[in-house]
């Protein structure tokens, strides 16, 4: 359950790389479209720009539903304001298990972005085992951003997310996930 929680926090569109300031606020709100229950697990992250293309994140998240708190470290890379590369790795206090992911942002033309998502590359004992890989295509406009793509290998499925920017510190985002059948209302706040 916890690694279906993890999953579904993803916000894909160039998350923690390009956050817009040192404190951000992380609340995901999940609803499994097969019994309705909902879980919640909100986090805190504090960025640090070690140079102008290599950033350290280090948050803290809580998983009501599981009561497991959630230590993570991420490490971005930039290159040329183009490509992005997010390292994250996690250590879950209930199961003690160490676990590892990695993202990776491409912008093309015209603001049209291509992310993919390997979640639980590794799991804690072994290597690409229960691992998800969600591939995705999107299109910013001013304030607006959609995607759409596919998850593969653990949990296949189509998946969709459309987010709404109304500052470019707060974010709100609505993701359909096929394969772990729900939907996650997230809210993202930016603090200077």
């Amino acid at each position: 359950m916890f690694a279906l929680s993890a999953y579904s926090a993803n916000a894909q569109i160039l998350d923690g790389q390009a956050q817009s300031s040192k404190v951000r606020l992380l609340i995901p709100i999940s609803v499994y479209t097969e019994d309705g229950t909902a879980n919640f697990a909100p986090y805190a992250g504090y960025k640090i720009d070690a140079l102008s293309w290599l950033n350290l994140t280090l948050i803290s998240q809580y998983n009501i539903a599981q009561g497991a708190f959630t230590p993570q470290v991420w490490i971005g890379f930039i290159a040329q304001e183009k490509f992005y590369l997010l390292s994250r790795s996690l250590y879950n206090s209930k199961t003690g298990k160490y676990s590892h992911g990695l993202a990776a942002t491409l912008i093309l033309f015209d603001d049209f972005t291509i992310d993919a998502t390997w979640d639980n590359l590794y799991n804690g004992t072994d290597f690409v085992d229960d691992d998800r890989f969600q591939l995705v295509g999107g299109y910013v406009h001013k304030k607006f951003i959609v995607n759409a793509g596919y998850s593969m290998r653990f949990k296949e499925g189509f998946i969709a997310n459309f987010r709404w920017k109304p500052t470019t510190d707060n974010w709100f985002q609505l993701k359909y996930d096929g394969g772990m059948k729900q939907v996650v209302f997230t809210s993202i706040f930016n603090f200077k």
